[in-house]
C-alpha cells in the first residue's frame, strides 16, 4: 500500500472497529431478553409477552429452554393452553426440566386433564421438591376430585423450606379435611395455621388468618361445641369487621 493510502485505509479500518464494537456492545443478550420477558409477566402484560415480545424472543434465541417456557407461560396466561401446548411440544426432552414439566402441568390442567396434569406435577416434584409445584399439585388434584391426593400434595408442600414457614398448605388440608367431615382433624391443621402465622407476624395481616378462625368457628359448631364456635366466629370479626361470613354465622348464633 502507498504511503499516501495508508491514512485513509487506518481511518477506515478504526472506523469499522469501532462500529463493530458498538454494534456487539448494543446487541440484545439473552439474559437481557429473558429479563425483560419475566419483568412483563411480573407487572402483569401478559397480552404484549404473548403476543409480541415472546415469539420475538424465541425467534432471537431459538435454542433457549427458559425463552420457550416463558413465552409458553404467557400464552396460558392469556387464556390460550393450546397455543401454550405447542410452544412446548417443540422443546423435546426438555419436558424433563422441572419448569418444564411444571408449566406442561397447567397447561394440561387448563385443557381439562386433570388427571394427566398432576401426574406431572407429582413427577416434577419429585424430581426437585418446591413449594410452587406442589401447592399447584393440590390445587390440580382438588379441582379432579382427588381429595387425598390434594392433601398428600399440600403435605408434601409443608416439607419444604418455604412451606414450613407458610400458612397455606394447612389451611387447605383444614378446607378439605372440613369438606370430609374430619372435624377434629381440621381443628389441629386450622391451629397449627395459627401457629405459624402468630410465630411470623411479619406475615399478618393475612387472609389466612381470619379465615382460619372462621374455619375454626365452622368446625367448632360441627362439632356442637357452640361456645368455641362463637368464640371464633368473634375473633374473625376482631380480625376483619366486615368479614360477612362470621358476621352471618354470629347472626345465625344469636350472638352480637
Amino acid at each position: 500500500m502507498s504511503a499516501p493510502l495508508r491514512p485513509l485505509y487506518r481511518s477506515l479500518l478504526l472506523a469499522a472497529l469501532g462500529w463493530g464494537a458498538w454494534a456487539a456492545a448494543s446487541a440484545p443478550t439473552l439474559q437481557g431478553e429473558l429479563s425483560a420477558l419475566r419483568e412483563l409477566l411480573a407487572e402483569g402484560y401478559y397480552a404484549l409477552a404473548a403476543q409480541v415480545e415472546g415469539p420475538r424472543v424465541v425467534a432471537a434465541f431459538p435454542e433457549s429452554l427458559e425463552a420457550r417456557l416463558l413465552y409458553a407461560r404467557a400464552l396460558l396466561l392469556v387464556g390460550n393452553p393450546d397455543a401454550a401446548g405447542e410452544v412446548l411440544s417443540a422443546l423435546g426432552s426438555a419436558p424433563q426440566a422441572p419448569d418444564a414439566l411444571h408449566l406442561s402441568a397447567l397447561v394440561r390442567a387448563a385443557q381439562g386433564d386433570t388427571e394427566g396434569a398432576a401426574e406431572l406435577l407429582r413427577a416434577a416434584f419429585e424430581t426437585s421438591p418446591s413449594y410452587d409445584v406442589a401447592m399447584d399439585w393440590g390445587q390440580v388434584a382438588w379441582q379432579g376430585g382427588h381429595f387425598e391426593e390434594a392433601e398428600r400434595a399440600y403435605r408434601a408442600a409443608m416439607t419444604t423450606p418455604k412451606g414450613r414457614h407458610e400458612p397455606w398448605p394447612t389451611l387447605n388440608i383444614a378446607r378439605l379435611q372440613l369438606m370430609q367431615g374430619r372435624f377434629e382433624e381440621a381443628v389441629e391443621s386450622l391451629n397449627t395455621t395459627l401457629d405459624i402465622l402468630e410465630d411470623d407476624t411479619a406475615l399478618l395481616p393475612s387472609p389466612a388468618y381470619i379465615e382460619a378462625f372462621y374455619r375454626l368457628g365452622e368446625a367448632h359448631e360441627a362439632l356442637g361445641d357452640l361456645e368455641g364456635a362463637v368464640s371464633h366466629y368473634q375473633a374473625a370479626r376482631s380480625v376483619d369487621p366486615d368479614f360477612a361470613p362470621a358476621r352471618e354465622a354470629l347472626r345465625r348464633l344469636g350472638s352480637p
